[in-house]
Parts: C-alpha cells; structure tokens; sequence
C-alpha cells in the first residue's frame, strides 16, 4: 500500500504520536509520518437555517381550560363567534365544568392547522476530539452549544370537541405563530471510514448522540430532548494531501417528535403543550474543502443545502 509523504507549505516537526497512531502502518507499509499527525483538537461552528411543514400536530389542552378561558374571554386567541357562546356558559355556576368536558380539558388531540410550518435558525459551536486509530478509520467525539430561534406558524387550530356545543363539534382558536428562543446542548460520537486511490477518496461519517434545549425565556425545560443519528457519505479528491474537495450527502434522524411542555404562558393558559411531525426532504447536499498549510492545522468549510435546508459548517483543528 504505497503512501506519499505530504509535502505541506509551512514545515513542522513530526510529532512522536505518528509512530504509534494510526495502528496498522507497518503492515501496510506506511512510513511513520507519511500520513496527517492522527489526533486532532478542534473549535467547530455552525449556522442552519431550515424550514419545514408540519405533518401531524398534537395538542395538550390545559386541565384548566374552562377556568382559563372564563378568566381571559378576551385572549385574543379566542375567535368572536366562539366569545359569544363562552360568555353564556362561563355565567354558570358550573360553567367551567362544562367547558372541560365539552373540549377535554388535558387531553392530548390532533389538531388540524391552517398554516402549519416550523422555521428554524439555530447557530452551534463546540469541540471535537479525534484520531486516526487505523488508516482507514477515525474515531471521534464532539459537544456543542446551540442556541435556537424557532418560528411554529399554527395560524388557526381546529380541534375535535369531546362533546358537542350546541351545533358545533369542533372548536378553533387564532394561536397565530408560537415563538421560542431555545439554548441547550448536543453531544455526538462516531466514526469515519475512508479509502483512497490515486488523490481520490471516498468516505462515510456515522454517528449517533443527543440533544436537549430549553426555552428559558418562557421557562419551559426540555422543550426538545431526543437522540439522533448521523450519517454522511461523501467523495472527493485530494491534492497532494494539502487541500481537498468534497461532496456528498447527509441524513440526520431525530428519533420522536418535537414537544413543547407547559405552554400555558405563550398561550394565556389554553395550552398546555404540543408535539409536532414534520415533513422534510430525506437528505442534505455537501460541497466542502479542506485546507492543510502545515502537519498541525487543518482549516475547512461545508456548505449545506436541500429544498428545506441551507447552511454552512466550519472548523479548525490542531493536530499532533
């Protein structure tokens, strides 16, 4: 298996760790050195911005929807022609009553949305360690913070009543657009599979990890907690070991849907929470580059992209 040394611009010391890392080199012929230094440390950074239509909505009325409702008929979610029939009810003595057992107060139901599409920006930098534990594949471990601005258009919902009221079986409300800025977290780990010819190359990223964010500014907690799992293959080709370029695919599979909890300050106490499936197109397009000016750095840049998806990865990485 003939290696070629990387004649790399700026000339640096070859560090001790070559001679042990990747394993394998004196089976396959490899001289020490030849290839990149195989531990790597690294700042990562990204910026995605997607848009998506939701394919199934579920809500979670407040268990003290009757109450809520007779203490705010002016929330402006509340449409006029349902204001008229609530006025009515809520002067009971046992109107709230009715109205928790007419909609089912607590209970989880599909709603129908006018609108329904989820927009989403969410910036991430982090840290990633890896090496290079055989010449054909590399491990590695990545955490990250995100910060999250997301957009649910809903426009009107209409949910099935449990009971009708009056003429009417079902019952609509202006929830508009909810908004959330979410912080949290994400940790990732895997590896890289990768083999060559002749400066070309093809590899496959598999990983799998989890995240959780918060909406702090509505003290929601776990507002999206799942794991997930990370595939991209991609191909390319090497210029003398100093500078690549890549394109490839990416799959990323959030594994449940995403739910919101205790919601009742977004939406004056009528909702307590949601969970949204959403449609998406399957993968994301890769075109990226790699620039190596010296054995201890690597520089490089992915752009992202899909009918739903664009956006740019970047990290730099000190290797030893």
């Amino acid at each position: 298996m003939p290696v070629e040394a990387i004649n790399y611009p700026i000339k640096t010391p070859i560090p001790k760790t070559t001679e042990y890392l990747p394993m394998l080199q004196t089976l396959l012929h490899i001289e020490a050195g030849s290839l990149p230094n195989p531990i790597g440390v690294s700042i990562i950074g990204s910026y995605t911005e997607e848009n998506y239509r939701i394919k199934k909505f579920n809500g979670t009325l407040s268990a003290n929807l009757g109450q809520n409702l007779c203490a705010n008929l002016d929330n402006k979610m509340i449409p006029s022609e349902l204001k008229g029939i609530l006025q009515g009810v809520c002067l009971l003595s046992f109107g709230n009553s009715i109205i928790n057992s007419m909609a089912g107060a607590g209970e989880t139901k599909e709603w129908q949305l006018s609108e329904g599409t989820v927009n989403t920006k969410t910036g991430a930098v982090g840290v990633k360690l890896d090496t290079w534990i055989f010449p054909f594949m590399q491990l590695f471990a990545a955490g990250t913070y995100l910060n999250m601005q997301q957009s649910t258009n809903v426009g009107i919902a209409t949910i099935p009543l449990k009971k009708p009221l009056g003429n009417k079986s079902t019952m609509s409300f202006d929830v508009d657009v909810l908004e959330n800025n979410l912080d949290g977290w994400a940790v990732m780990g895997g590896t890289n599979l990768a083999i060559g010819y002749k400066g070309f190359f093809l590899s496959c990223m598999i990983a799998g990890g989890y995240v959780k964010l918060d909406d702090l500014a509505n003290d929601i907690k776990g507002f999206v907690k799942k794991p997930f799992m990370y595939i991209a293959p991609r191909v390319g080709y090497s210029l003398g070991g100093v500078m690549t370029a890549h394109f490839g695919v990416q799959r990323v599979e959030l594994f449940g849907s995403t739910s919101g909890n205790d919601l009742s300050q977004i939406t004056g106490g009528l909702v307590d929470g949601f969970s949204v499936e959403i449609e998406k197109f399957p993968v994301n397009f890769l075109i990226g580059t790699n620039f190596n000016p010296m054995r201890d750095l690597g520089i490089s840049f992915e752009y992202v992209f899909s009918p739903d998806v664009k956006g740019l990865n970047a990290e730099i990485a000190y290797r030893f």
